[in-house]
């Protein structure tokens, strides 16, 4: 090819020239740290990631000279190929002729095939021949300039580019910030471009899993805009997108994108977190191994080669040594801080380093370092404070972890709900639990630990949702398939499903425990003790088998062996409010209010959002009669807590005790539809039922109840209740005794069993039973208007065995306790009209009307008492209202007889 030639292809190859400079202060390079190892230098690694100065043309040497320049005097607008010589000029020039220097071809040589052409002779009618050879010239000229920025621009973007590779390559706050700048740069070169977009979607990636910031939307919305086409920025981008999403998908996919770019660094290393994070130990070694071949100055390969080695059972020390290297080169590297907090965190070895690291992070380098890495730190001092048994310290840091969670990092949302899950903060583990599953809907780990904490929030029916996403075949599913039915009432089931989960070592505690729990549901207490004593000879110092044996003492009636077993439970971890309520149940048991409200407050000064323990404190003032103090402890429940089927169950009674049918049916049907169990939800209906006046499906409704409730209390006083009311005296008989048999000192069971014995004419044990009712509830601090009609009862009771004078002190006693009540006065009214005593049976009647005037039969007895005492008028009166009111009744006819007698 002679020298005139032009070559079809050019060559560009890397020089030995130092790497590109980065714009700094001063155009230095940052200094060094004090001491130690060297300051982390994100500039520094450009040296080994970012590519060289090309060499150029030799035939230009303008060009030449702009390559030969050292890269560190570039600037962020540099031009290595625009001379600072001013714009040429057009008019001819002595260095034009052939021949002269500096042109880039010579003039023609003997042998050339060139010809010296004579100059042209002026001709008429010359002008648009020139013309079009000047307008021929001037679009060369502009082809020629604009393939001439063209190619600056190019290398432009190189730089760039080399740019954004590095800074994200290093995996610092720093190195991501450089690289948006790189790109913010070459969007003045290349607006709009494909490959332009895709560089802004992985800067806005990166940014989202690396630092923590929310940028998902923002990079996916900019990929969406590409259409077509692919690059290594774009494979990045999609890569770190499947990273959150699905990191087994990332992996392929990032495989055969380092097929494609196989010089990439970025891609292997992208490729070996998604291999890490879908268990691919191997493979994702191979990876970052790879990564760091090609780019010795990737720090971000080596510290999560290095987090790789860590999770090996051997790979402990090589991976400390690999993070030491890393920030003896670089002291202020946050990452591999964090890293290596994280790694002694885990294995609980050189607690004061993990913390020094940690602590280091959020102070001194919180400016550097990026949201993901603090959070990172925050919960390093965390586990390191749990080694310790530093609660509040735990604590602590946990709540500053949760105020700094990264957006995208599913596994941090778990490691943090594991941490939580310690100190039973069931609700805010639900919370990171939903997060992980919401970033990586196929983490089956994710689901099973969200149906763990719903389990414990008492929400089975929203579980029984979230354990369709769980791994079918794992021991832990099948361990929540049975705990759900345990939680659903589903007793024999519960045991059946939870048999298989107690063959395997990882699930056998809690299968056992759980199926323990529903033998005793069941009524098979012996059975349930003797499997929970096997549990607990296997781990005698496990508080939650502690709490499981006081559970089932409790439910059998054994409540000096249930305390016990739960005093020792709460020796042992005294961090749970689960004991402290469940002691406070016991307390109710023994119809202790005193102390079982220092107990429920007890549990709420450790955990003010434990549930269990805010409805059992609610139920207990119900009981007690103070509705409006139960509501107001109902209402201290937080909104997200209100899910809970026994949150609804709450509801549903404080509404009944108010008498606010409506809101106790919509509460009803919340709890049934929050997986309330079925005999729950038949005893609330059938209490429903019973203050409509609908005894048939009442009694229907709590028979039901019984078979899935067994022997509780409250299911056979209900069910007492409703057979009075329908007329089978044996069958309430019987409940009522079973109940009192279970419990004797029960105040409801004992006022029922009193009123049975009213209706059924046995006036010593009504006496005997009422006075006993009286007094449980004296002992428990009941209000005024609770007693009232026990008082009321009483002297009924005592009225049928003869005794009018201790009838009507009962009668003035209630009176005097419920001034508002119509029954106590209607009742004095009959004491004295059998004692003959006509004008006070007349006062007591009218007052009684006075404070119920929808009883209409009150009118037809002031008639006859009116009449009896002379007074024909009011007779009259009271009789016509009556029988306006009630003409059809079957006191009709006597009512008109009366007032055809008195008109005579």
């Amino acid at each position: 090819m002679g020298r005139g030639d032009i070559p079809d292809e050019i060559s560009i190859e890397p020089a030995s020239a130092p790497g590109v400079a980065w714009p700094t202060a001063g155009g230095a390079r940052p200094a060094t740290a004090a001491g130690g190892g060297a300051a982390f230098d994100p500039f520094a690694l450009l040296t080994d990631l970012a590519p060289q100065p090309a060499a150029v043309f030799d035939s230009d040497p303008e060009v030449g000279r702009a390559a030969a320049a050292p890269a560190s005097a570039v600037a962020d607008n540099w031009d290595p190929l625009e001379p600072a010589a001013p714009e040429p000029s057009l008019a001819p020039s002595a260095a034009l002729a052939p021949g002269a220097a500096g042109l880039p071809f010579d003039a023609p040589g003997p042998g050339s095939s060139l010809e010296v052409v004579e100059p042209l002779r002026y001709r008429r009618r010359r002008g648009p021949r020139w013309l079009a050879i000047s307008a021929a010239l001037a679009v060369l000229a502009l082809s020629g300039a604009l393939a001439y920025r063209r190619w600056r621009d190019d290398r432009r973007l190189e730089v760039e580019w080399a740019t954004m590779r590095a800074g994200l390559l290093t995996g610092t706050g720093t190195g991501v910030a450089l690289a948006r700048q790189a790109v913010a740069r070459a969007e003045q070169l290349r607006h709009g471009d494909a490959e332009l977009l895709a560089a802004q979607a992985l800067g806005e990636a990166a940014t989202a899993v690396d630092l923590g910031e929310d940028r998902l939307p923002a990079a996916r919305t900019l990929l969406r805009r590409i259409g077509s086409g692919d690059s290594e920025w774009r494979t990045a981008a999609e890569g770190y997108l499947a990273l959150v999403d699905d990191p087994q998908t990332a992996a392929g996919y990032l495989k055969k994108g380092t097929e494609v770019y196989a010089g990439s660094a970025l891609l292997r290393y992208l490729q070996g977190r998604a291999l890490a994070a879908s268990g691919q130990a191997e493979a994702a070694d191979q990876a970052y191994r790879e990564a760091i071949t090609l780019a010795p100055g990737a720090l971000a390969a080596r510290v999560a080669h290095a987090v790789l080695l860590g999770s090996r059972p051997a790979g402990f020390e090589a991976a400390i040594a690999e993070l030491d290297g890393v920030v003896q080169a670089h002291s202020e590297h946050v990452p591999a801080l964090v890293a290596r907090a994280r790694l002694r965190a885990d294995q609980g070895v050189d607690l004061a380093a993990a913390a020094a690291d940690a602590a280091r992070t959020t102070s001194e380098l919180a400016a550097q370092a990026g949201r993901a890495q603090r959070a990172w730190a925050e919960l390093v001092l965390a586990k390191v404070a749990r080694q310790r048994n530093d609660v509040p310290a735990m604590q602590a840091a946990l709540d500053r972890a949760l105020a700094t969670a990264p957006c995208c990092d599913a596994s941090f949302h778990d490691q943090l709900a594991a941490e939580l899950q310690t100190l039973h903060r069931w609700t805010e583990v639900a919370r990171q639990a939903e997060a992980a599953l919401r970033l990586s809907p196929r983490g089956g780990a994710y689901a099973q630990r969200l149906v763990r904490a719903l389990l414990q929030l008492g929400r089975p029916a929203a579980a029984a949702s979230r354990l369709i996403s769980a791994p079918a075949n794992e021991p832990e599913t099948e361990l929540l398939r049975g705990w759900l039915a345990y939680a659903e009432g589903r007793y024999v089931q519960a045991q059946q499903l939870l048999e298989q989960a107690a063959r395997r070592p990882e699930t056998a505690r809690d299968a056992g425990l759980y199926q323990a729990l529903a033998r005793a549901r069941s009524g098979d207490y012996g059975a349930a003790l003797a499997q929970l004593g096997g549990l607990q000879q296997r781990a005698a110092t496990d508080d939650g088998v502690l709490q499981a044996i006081g559970r089932v003492r409790l439910w059998s009636g054994a409540l000096g062996e249930a305390e016990q077993a739960l005093k020792r439970a709460w020796q042992l971890n005294a961090l749970d409010p689960a004991t402290p309520t469940l002691l406070a149940e016991v307390a109710v048991a023994r119809h202790d209010v005193v102390r079982a409200r220092q107990r429920f407050a007890r549990a709420l000064a450790l955990r003010a959002d434990h549930v269990p323990a805010r409805l059992g404190l609610a139920e207990l003032l119900l009981r007690n009669g103070d509705v409006a103090e139960g509501r107001a402890e109902l209402a201290r429940v937080g909104a997200d807590d209100r899910q809970s089927s026994d949150y609804h169950a709450v509801a549903a009674r404080l509404a009944l005790a108010a008498g606010e049918r409506d809101a106790a049916g919509a509460a009803i049907s919340a709890a049934r539809g929050a997986g309330l169990a079925a005999a729950a939800v038949q005893l609330l209906e059938g209490k429903l039922a019973l203050d409509r006046g609908q005894t048939g499906p009442a009694l229907a409704l709590l028979r039901e109840a019984r078979k899935g409730a067994g022997l509780d209390v409250e299911v056979l006083v209900t069910l007492g209740q409703a057979a009075r009311r329908a007329g089978a005296l044996s069958e309430a008989a019987e409940a009522l005794d079973a109940a009192l048999q279970r419990d004797g000192a029960d105040p409801e069971a004992l006022l029922e069993r009193g009123l049975l014995a009213l209706d059924d004419d046995d006036a010593p044990l009504a006496v005997r039973r009422l006075s006993d009712a009286l007094e449980q509830m004296k002992a428990r601090g009941w209000p005024a208007p609770r007693l009232a009609p026990v008082h009321t009862a009483l002297g009924r009771a005592y009225l049928l065995q003869g005794d009018g004078g201790r009838a009507i002190a009962q009668l003035q006693d209630a009176i005097d306790l419920d001034p508002a009540a119509a029954e106590p006065y209607y009742r004095l009214a009959l004491v004295y009209q059998r004692l003959d005593h006509a004008q006070r049976t007349a006062d007591y009647l009218v007052k009684a009307l006075e404070r119920d005037p929808q009883r209409t039969e009150l009118l037809f007895e002031l008639g006859q008492t009116y009449a009896k005492l002379g007074d024909t008028t009011a007779a009259l009166r009271y009789l016509e209202q009556y029988l306006a009111v009630e003409g059809g009744a079957t006191r009709a006819r006597a009512a008109r007889a009366l007032v055809a007698k008195l008109r005579r």
